[in-house]
């Protein structure tokens, strides 16, 4: 449909290298981004950048999400 899709995976630290590995090993490095982490900042950046969130139900994810996208 010619439509590009990029992913941004927050993975954790703990998770971190398997998970960049993986990715690696798929050749999906181009169109997924790995990290163990994101500041405040980076992800109010992230979620400005997003159409759809696949996240985890933490109350703090929520929260976030309500006052992103209402």
């Amino acid at each position: 449909y010619g439509l590009a899709l990029n992913w941004l995976h927050v993975t954790g630290k703990a998770n971190f290298e398997s998970v960049f590995q993986t990715y690696e090993k798929l050749g999906l490095k181009d169109t997924y981004e790995v990290k163990s982490f994101l500041s405040g900042e980076e992800m109010g950046r992230a979620y400005a950048r997003a159409v759809v969130a696949v996240t985890r139900g933490g109350a703090g994810t929520l929260s976030e999400l309500r006052e992103r996208f209402g």
